[in-house]
């Protein structure tokens, strides 16, 4: 009876299956995946795609994508890539744009304002004067730069104009300013050993995450309403960060300005809070200029002058200072919170319970420890 039942599974399911058709249609066989160009359309730059235009070895004049397939020797006297159009993006595709003596700029643009330009992942050196360039000849709105280094330029590493975008990049020994913008964003990027300012933002910049090593000029130099985050200068000549009206400076660490200053404050209406400033040489770790700052939280160690504030006008609250050649440089007529030399705890501590050494129980003194 078990034989009869299986004999009749098989053949009731033998009679549902339905093959496909066996002859094949006519004509050759072709491929059915896409191109490369068909899932993400890009062009080549070369002589034929891209041809040059007076002194630019190559000339984008159409909105699109375009990409190296090698690395491009500028020679003297001649740009690398123009860009003639909006809404260009260049993938540098992981090679390099490599000037000779006497070149001009890397990638610029040209002609009336341009918006909406990227260029990603590779590397420009050696250029006569700049990098990039989106600000000079012709300037350029809505740029993204990233994953890009810029290095032994003779100007400016890269030099952008309003609302851009500079991130993952490293600019490193140009003859004159590392990154340049009118407004706009910068993180995770280093500036070293450039000529110059190593970060500057005109206005209404955000930096973050960001590093200054080594440059000639200033680490990081911001204009009005701009915000420099939990970044690191360190052993610039010119300073650490420069500040005007309406910024805010905070959980920075600045060190190693020798004859100049960690923190400078020429602008009304900024907070410097929970930064380090330590081993500034002979000047202050901060410095302040101005009046209606917020000065708070700050540690300042080893500088010639731990806060030094030449107006009044600012409220100082929460800072510690210590082995500074003088400790508080404060003017008449500032809001400071009390400051208070710290005594020491006179044996070793064990246990679950100190008592503190503190003298006061004001939330907001300041301290020199």
């Amino acid at each position: 009876m078990r034989s009869v039942l299986l004999l009749a599974v098989i053949a009731a399911s033998t009679t549902c299956a339905v093959a496909g058709p066996l002859t094949p249609p006519a004509g050759p066989i072709a491929p059915t995946l896409k191109t490369l160009n068909e899932v993400e359309p890009r062009t080549l730059i070369n002589a034929t795609n891209t041809p040059g235009i007076g002194t630019n070895l190559f000339n984008i004049a159409q909105p699109g994508s375009y990409y190296l397939g090698a690395d491009l020797i500028v020679p003297s006297g001649f740009s690398g890539i123009v860009i003639n159009a909006s809404d260009v993006t260049i993938d540098l595709n992981g090679f390099a744009i490599r000037g000779q003596p006497g070149s001009l700029d890397g990638i610029r643009t040209a002609g009336t304002t341009r918006r909406n330009l990227a260029v990603l992942n590779g590397s420009i050196a050696s250029m006569g004067e700049d990098g990039i360039d989106f600000a000079q000849s012709g300037s350029a709105a809505n740029t993204r730069v990233e994953g890009v280094q810029a290095s032994q330029c003779g100007a400016v590493g890269m030099r952008l104009w309003e609302s851009a975008v500079v991130r993952g990049c490293t600019l490193a020994e140009n003859g004159s300013v590392g990154v340049s913008i009118g407004s706009g964003l910068i993180e995770s990027t280093v500036a070293r050993a450039n000529g110059d300012t190593g970060f500057y933002a005109s206005s209404n910049a955000v930096v973050r995450g960001c590093t200054a090593l080594s440059n000639t000029g200033i680490g990081f130099r911001v204009g009005n309403r701009s915000v420099v985050t939990d970044s690191t200068a360190a052993i610039n000549a010119g300073g650490g960060i420069l500040v005007a009206e309406s910024c805010v400076v905070e959980r920075c660490s600045v060190s190693g300005s020798t004859n100049s200053f960690g923190i400078s404050v020429s602008g009304a209406g900024c907070l410097i809070r929970n930064n380090t400033c330590d081993a500034n040489g002979n000047s202050p770790g901060i410095r302040v200029s101005n009046s209606d700052n917020r000065i708070e939280g700050n540690n300042l160690t080893f500088n010639g002058m731990g806060l030094q504030i030449t107006v009044p006008g600012s409220i100082i609250i929460r800072n510690t200072s210590s082995g500074n050649t003088t400790n508080w440089s404060i003017a008449a007529g500032n809001a400071v919170a009390p400051i208070i030399q710290t005594a020491t705890n006179t044996a070793a501590i064990s246990g679950s319970f100190y008592a503190g050494s503190f003298t006061t129980t004001d939330p907001n003194a300041n301290f020199t420890y």
